[in-house]
């Protein structure tokens, strides 16, 4: 199975949901954050499930 790698600007992450399947996604909050400068830090997750990730972001492509 291929994954990817998704970074997150909000504090404490989402949850993925495609139909019956979810995974959560890191915030910045999460011992995995990543600081760019100090005022803007995103969360990292790994191993996100890639045809998971496609089809969020499908599902969510007008979303702002």
């Amino acid at each position: 199975m291929s994954t990817v790698t998704v970074s997150c600007k909000t504090p404490n992450g989402i949850l993925m949901q495609v139909g019956n399947k979810e995974f959560k996604i890191n915030g910045w909050n999460n011992d995995d954050s990543l600081i760019i400068t100090p005022l803007e830090k995103v969360g990292i997750t790994h191993g996100v499930p890639a045809d998971l990730w496609k089809a969020w972001l499908e599902q969510h492509k007008d979303h702002p």
